[in-house]
Protein backbone atom coordinates (compact mmCIF):
# COMPACT_ATOMS: atom_id res chain seq x y z
CA UNK A 1 0.00 0.00 0.00
CA UNK A 2 0.86 3.48 -0.83
CA UNK A 3 2.65 5.62 2.14
CA UNK A 4 2.85 8.66 3.90
CA UNK A 5 6.12 10.11 5.05
CA UNK A 6 5.44 12.70 7.37
CA UNK A 7 8.70 15.23 8.31
CA UNK A 8 8.88 18.30 10.50
CA UNK A 9 11.77 21.01 9.21
CA UNK A 10 13.37 20.08 5.82
CA UNK A 11 14.96 22.19 3.01
CA UNK A 12 12.54 20.43 0.62
CA UNK A 13 10.00 17.80 -0.02
CA UNK A 14 11.07 17.28 -3.91
CA UNK A 15 14.77 17.42 -2.41
CA UNK A 16 14.10 14.72 -0.25
CA UNK A 17 12.43 12.64 -2.41
CA UNK A 18 14.44 12.88 -5.04
CA UNK A 19 17.66 11.85 -2.71
CA UNK A 20 15.47 8.86 -1.77
CA UNK A 21 14.07 8.13 -4.45
CA UNK A 22 15.38 4.20 -4.28
CA UNK A 23 14.08 3.92 -0.98
CA UNK A 24 10.58 4.91 -1.17
CA UNK A 25 7.96 2.75 -2.22
CA UNK A 26 6.34 3.91 -5.26
CA UNK A 27 3.20 6.22 -4.71
CA UNK A 28 4.94 7.49 -0.96
CA UNK A 29 3.19 11.09 -0.49
CA UNK A 30 6.28 12.64 1.47
CA UNK A 31 4.92 15.65 3.36
CA UNK A 32 7.03 18.38 5.78
CA UNK A 33 5.61 20.53 8.18
CA UNK A 34 8.17 23.18 7.19
CA UNK A 35 10.54 24.01 4.84
CA UNK A 36 13.40 26.28 4.60
CA UNK A 37 14.25 26.29 0.76
CA UNK A 38 10.64 24.93 -1.15
CA UNK A 39 10.82 26.22 -4.24
CA UNK A 40 8.00 26.74 -6.94
CA UNK A 41 8.00 26.96 -10.57
CA UNK A 42 10.67 28.72 -12.39
CA UNK A 43 12.52 28.75 -9.60
CA UNK A 44 10.61 31.01 -7.48
CA UNK A 45 11.14 30.73 -3.60
CA UNK A 46 7.71 29.35 -1.77
CA UNK A 47 6.94 30.60 1.14
CA UNK A 48 6.60 27.60 4.00
CA UNK A 49 6.12 28.66 7.43
CA UNK A 50 5.94 26.03 9.82
CA UNK A 51 2.68 23.98 10.38
CA UNK A 52 -0.12 25.97 8.65
CA UNK A 53 0.13 24.84 4.65
CA UNK A 54 0.62 21.10 3.00
CA UNK A 55 4.36 20.27 1.79
CA UNK A 56 3.79 17.36 -0.25
CA UNK A 57 5.76 15.46 -3.29
CA UNK A 58 4.40 12.57 -4.50
CA UNK A 59 6.69 9.56 -5.97
CA UNK A 60 5.92 7.81 -9.46
CA UNK A 61 7.85 5.46 -10.28
CA UNK A 62 6.48 2.86 -12.84
CA UNK A 63 5.56 5.40 -15.43
CA UNK A 64 4.23 4.02 -18.82
CA UNK A 65 2.98 7.66 -19.69
CA UNK A 66 4.83 10.90 -21.18
CA UNK A 67 6.39 12.25 -18.03
CA UNK A 68 5.76 15.93 -19.52
CA UNK A 69 1.72 15.48 -18.67
CA UNK A 70 2.93 14.60 -14.73
CA UNK A 71 1.91 18.22 -13.96
CA UNK A 72 -1.36 17.55 -15.21
CA UNK A 73 -1.65 14.83 -12.47
CA UNK A 74 -0.96 17.39 -9.71
CA UNK A 75 -2.65 19.99 -10.98
CA UNK A 76 -5.76 17.88 -11.18
CA UNK A 77 -5.45 16.22 -7.82
CA UNK A 78 -4.75 19.32 -6.42
CA UNK A 79 -7.57 21.26 -7.58
CA UNK A 80 -9.65 17.81 -6.39
CA UNK A 81 -8.52 18.09 -2.95
CA UNK A 82 -9.22 21.48 -2.40
CA UNK A 83 -13.11 21.11 -3.92
CA UNK A 84 -13.82 18.02 -1.66
CA UNK A 85 -12.69 20.39 1.47
CA UNK A 86 -14.35 24.00 0.23
CA UNK A 87 -17.93 24.59 -0.13
CA UNK A 88 -17.81 26.74 -2.83
CA UNK A 89 -16.57 24.91 -6.18
CA UNK A 90 -16.86 26.35 -8.95
CA UNK A 91 -14.50 29.13 -7.78
CA UNK A 92 -11.62 26.53 -8.08
CA UNK A 93 -9.76 26.18 -11.40
CA UNK A 94 -6.00 25.27 -13.43
CA UNK A 95 -4.42 28.29 -14.12
CA UNK A 96 -2.00 26.84 -16.97
CA UNK A 97 -0.30 25.39 -16.82
CA UNK A 98 -0.61 23.68 -13.27
CA UNK A 99 -1.55 26.73 -10.33
CA UNK A 100 -4.50 26.26 -8.41
CA UNK A 101 -6.74 29.48 -8.38
CA UNK A 102 -10.02 30.23 -6.32
CA UNK A 103 -11.10 33.44 -8.41
CA UNK A 104 -8.11 35.41 -9.17
CA UNK A 105 -6.00 34.38 -5.63
CA UNK A 106 -3.38 31.56 -6.22
CA UNK A 107 -4.26 28.63 -3.67
CA UNK A 108 -1.68 26.00 -5.08
CA UNK A 109 0.96 25.33 -6.70
CA UNK A 110 2.76 22.49 -8.72
CA UNK A 111 6.51 21.66 -9.76
CA UNK A 112 7.56 18.43 -11.40
CA UNK A 113 10.87 17.03 -11.36
CA UNK A 114 11.85 14.15 -13.08
CA UNK A 115 13.88 11.20 -12.10
CA UNK A 116 16.74 9.93 -14.33
CA UNK A 117 18.98 6.67 -14.44
CA UNK A 118 23.02 7.07 -14.90
CA UNK A 119 22.47 6.86 -18.68
CA UNK A 120 19.69 9.47 -18.27
CA UNK A 121 16.81 7.96 -18.87
CA UNK A 122 13.70 8.72 -16.60
CA UNK A 123 13.15 6.28 -14.51
CA UNK A 124 10.34 8.11 -12.41
CA UNK A 125 8.80 11.48 -11.59
CA UNK A 126 8.34 13.59 -8.46
CA UNK A 127 5.47 15.77 -8.29
CA UNK A 128 5.47 18.67 -5.81
CA UNK A 129 2.32 20.45 -4.36
CA UNK A 130 2.17 22.92 -2.25
CA UNK A 131 -1.05 24.19 -0.84
CA UNK A 132 -2.04 27.08 1.37
CA UNK A 133 -4.65 25.48 4.06
CA UNK A 134 -4.68 27.80 7.39
CA UNK A 135 -2.25 31.11 5.94
CA UNK A 136 -3.49 34.27 7.64
CA UNK A 137 -4.27 37.21 5.78
CA UNK A 138 -1.35 38.59 7.46
CA UNK A 139 1.01 36.00 6.83
CA UNK A 140 -0.29 35.75 2.85
CA UNK A 141 0.45 39.86 2.56
CA UNK A 142 4.02 38.85 2.39
CA UNK A 143 4.08 36.74 -1.03
CA UNK A 144 4.51 39.02 -4.27
CA UNK A 145 1.08 37.68 -6.04
CA UNK A 146 -2.03 37.89 -4.74
CA UNK A 147 -3.06 34.71 -2.77
CA UNK A 148 -5.29 32.56 -0.73
CA UNK A 149 -5.90 29.47 1.57
CA UNK A 150 -8.74 27.47 2.03
CA UNK A 151 -8.79 28.96 5.62
CA UNK A 152 -9.61 32.22 3.90
CA UNK A 153 -11.82 30.75 1.32
CA UNK A 154 -13.49 28.12 3.57
CA UNK A 155 -14.41 29.83 6.56
CA UNK A 156 -12.76 26.88 8.52
CA UNK A 157 -9.82 25.75 9.98
CA UNK A 158 -8.79 22.16 7.72
CA UNK A 159 -6.63 19.35 9.36
CA UNK A 160 -3.04 19.49 7.56
CA UNK A 161 -2.68 15.91 7.55
CA UNK A 162 -6.40 15.35 6.78
CA UNK A 163 -5.90 17.40 3.79
CA UNK A 164 -3.20 15.69 2.51
CA UNK A 165 -4.45 11.94 3.13
CA UNK A 166 -7.00 13.48 0.96
CA UNK A 167 -4.39 14.81 -1.56
CA UNK A 168 -3.00 10.97 -2.12
CA UNK A 169 -5.88 9.50 -2.77
CA UNK A 170 -6.57 11.97 -5.52
CA UNK A 171 -3.03 11.45 -6.64
CA UNK A 172 -3.57 8.06 -7.00
CA UNK A 173 -6.75 8.51 -8.76
CA UNK A 174 -5.53 10.70 -11.58
CA UNK A 175 -2.02 8.31 -11.85
CA UNK A 176 -4.30 6.31 -12.48
CA UNK A 177 -6.07 7.76 -15.46
CA UNK A 178 -2.85 8.93 -17.15
CA UNK A 179 -1.63 4.97 -17.30
CA UNK A 180 -4.89 4.03 -18.79
CA UNK A 181 -5.57 7.43 -21.24
CA UNK A 182 -3.61 10.29 -21.45
CA UNK A 183 -6.21 11.12 -23.98
CA UNK A 184 -8.64 11.45 -20.83
CA UNK A 185 -6.24 13.34 -18.63
CA UNK A 186 -5.94 15.80 -21.22
CA UNK A 187 -9.43 16.55 -21.65
CA UNK A 188 -10.06 16.50 -18.02
CA UNK A 189 -6.93 19.12 -17.02
CA UNK A 190 -8.11 21.22 -20.24
CA UNK A 191 -11.20 21.41 -19.14
CA UNK A 192 -10.49 22.87 -15.47
CA UNK A 193 -8.28 25.47 -17.33
CA UNK A 194 -10.91 27.39 -18.34
CA UNK A 195 -9.02 30.08 -19.81
CA UNK A 196 -10.06 29.59 -23.54
CA UNK A 197 -11.42 32.29 -24.59
CA UNK A 198 -10.18 34.23 -21.77
CA UNK A 199 -7.84 37.64 -22.83
CA UNK A 200 -4.65 37.12 -20.96
CA UNK A 201 -0.76 37.86 -20.65
CA UNK A 202 1.95 35.78 -21.24
CA UNK A 203 5.11 36.29 -19.70
CA UNK A 204 8.29 34.53 -21.23
CA UNK A 205 11.74 34.86 -19.68
CA UNK A 206 14.14 36.96 -21.41
CA UNK A 207 11.03 38.44 -23.69
CA UNK A 208 8.34 41.25 -23.60
CA UNK A 209 4.78 40.21 -22.54
CA UNK A 210 2.37 39.17 -25.36
CA UNK A 211 -0.76 39.85 -24.55
CA UNK A 212 -4.25 38.15 -26.91
CA UNK A 213 -7.07 35.54 -26.47
CA UNK A 214 -6.88 32.07 -25.86
CA UNK A 215 -7.59 29.87 -28.35
CA UNK A 216 -7.10 26.21 -27.45
CA UNK A 217 -4.62 24.04 -25.31
CA UNK A 218 -3.20 21.67 -27.54
CA UNK A 219 -2.87 17.61 -26.71
CA UNK A 220 0.83 18.50 -26.42
CA UNK A 221 -0.50 20.82 -23.32
CA UNK A 222 0.81 23.83 -25.38
CA UNK A 223 -0.90 27.22 -25.25
CA UNK A 224 -2.14 28.44 -28.59
CA UNK A 225 -3.04 32.21 -28.39
CA UNK A 226 -3.77 34.73 -31.10
CA UNK A 227 -2.41 38.45 -29.97
CA UNK A 228 -3.96 41.83 -30.64
CA UNK A 229 -2.90 41.98 -34.04
CA UNK A 230 -4.15 38.71 -35.29
CA UNK A 231 -1.05 36.78 -35.49
CA UNK A 232 -0.72 33.32 -33.52
CA UNK A 233 1.76 32.47 -31.13
CA UNK A 234 1.92 28.79 -29.19
CA UNK A 235 3.91 28.41 -25.99
CA UNK A 236 5.16 25.45 -24.11
CA UNK A 237 5.64 27.34 -20.70
CA UNK A 238 5.22 30.31 -18.97
CA UNK A 239 3.22 32.36 -16.44
CA UNK A 240 -0.16 34.09 -17.44
CA UNK A 241 -1.73 36.33 -16.26
CA UNK A 242 -5.82 36.94 -16.78
CA UNK A 243 -6.53 40.64 -17.97
CA UNK A 244 -10.17 39.73 -18.44
CA UNK A 245 -12.53 36.57 -17.25
CA UNK A 246 -15.28 37.94 -20.22
CA UNK A 247 -15.09 36.29 -23.16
Amino acid sequence: MPDIVRLKEIDSTNKYAIENFDSLKDRTLVTASSQTAGKGRRMKNWLSPEGVNLYASFVIKQINFNVSISSWIGGLAALYTVREIASEIDKFWIKWPNDIYSNDRKLAGVLCETVSDSQNHPIGVIIGIGINVNMTKEQLSSIDKPATSLWIENGIHSSIEIVGEILLGKMNYFTNIARKSEEKLYKLWKADNKIVGRKVNVDILGRDPISGKVVDIKPCGSLYLMDENGDFHTFYSGDISVKSFDK
